[in-house]
């Protein structure tokens, strides 16, 4: 029996685990093509130094930043 993938949504994002505020959840192109990537906005502003993650899909992308301590 194949299983269903759990769908996660933008709400879904867990804090960023350092300074608490919520991830922004974008479209991007890398070298691999285009994915998503998982960010904390005070990534911008130096005031967090959490890098971000980035998959092929939204769901990926999200299981993964929510995975971080």
């Amino acid at each position: 029996m194949k299983r269903e993938p759990i769908r996660l949504s933008e709400d879904e994002a867990k804090p960023c685990p350092f300074c608490g505020r919520q991830p922004t959840v974008e479209h991007c192109h890398g070298y691999l093509g285009w994915g998503v990537h998982v960010t904390c906005p005070a990534e911008d502003d130096d005031d967090c130094a959490i890098p971000s993650v980035a998959d092929e899909t939204r769901e990926k992308a999200l299981r993964r930043w929510n995975k971080r301590k």
